[in-house]
């Protein structure tokens, strides 16, 4: 009898440890793991976001341990990292090399299906120049999964954990005004960018990806402000007669 309260108890007080699944997310990147444009050598910010589905009728997470693998060869060094919670409510661990950086957190969660950010990690990207126009997925998941759980520790859940992948754009070097491609800025320019807006003519050719423009015809937008119109082709003449300023492209080009 004695045996069998005991062992009653231990099942009780036991950790249920559920599978990853539909509605406990933990997201590297962008919130919705969208891919990352960026460049050889950048520092990028790579935020951490997590959700609990609506309606969750137990308790709310208080604690989670939040685990990553990093590629090295992607991922040169971290620089920094940092909770959006609050100043004591997270902690680190990263083991060399790159093991598995953790985000721990003892804060309550209950996001009732929303999707908010809890931390960020500032990452140095490699400078090697065989990246330029691949895209690849530098976080993988660790061999030691992320773990949430109750206050109790009696309901622990395994979160379905996805991340951004990066493209590394080989950037942007076009001549501002040069909306036809030849390597000038003339006259020419203006007719080519009025027959493409009137419907009559090719796209300009030098289209870039400019985050968080997305693709912007770089050498077209005369004005800067990392978009392709009539006021692009305005302040062309407007420079072409003298009385304008120079063609210049979208600064996050």
């Amino acid at each position: 009898m004695r045996l069998t309260v005991i062992m009653l108890v231990a099942a009780l007080s036991a950790p249920v440890i559920g599978s990853a699944q539909e509605g406990f997310n933990l997201i590297y990147g962008n919130r919705d793991a969208s891919r990352m444009t960026v460049m050889i050598g950048d520092s990028i910010q790579f935020p951490v976001w997590v959700s609990t589905p609506p309606g969750w009728s137990e308790d709310t997470i208080a604690f989670m341990s939040n685990t990553m693998q990093i590629n090295s060869q992607i991922i040169s060094q971290i620089l920094w990292r940092g909770c959006t919670l609050c100043d004591s409510c997270c902690s680190f661990y990263e083991p060399p090399p790159f093991f598995c950086p953790t985000l721990y957190t003892m804060y309550p969660i209950n996001t009732a299906g929303d999707t908010i950010q809890i931390g960020y990690y500032l990452f140095r990207l490699t400078s090697d120049p065989w990246y330029i126009g691949q895209t690849v997925c530098p976080i993988g998941l660790c061999p030691i999964p992320s773990l949430w759980g109750n206050i109790y520790g009696t309901v622990q859940f395994l979160p379905l954990q996805s991340s951004s992948c990066l493209y590394f754009s080989p950037g942007c070097d076009v001549i501002g005004g040069d909306a036809n491609g030849n390597g000038a800025f003339d006259g020419l320019d203006v007719t080519y960018s009025v027959a493409y807006l009137k419907g009559l003519g090719a796209a300009p050719p030098n289209s870039c990806e400019c985050p968080p423009h997305g693709p912007v015809y770089a050498a077209a937008d005369a004005n800067g402000d990392c978009q392709f119109n009539g006021i692009d082709v305005t302040f062309m003449v407007a420079y072409l007669k003298g009385v304008g300023s120079a063609p210049r492209s979208c600064p996050d080009c």
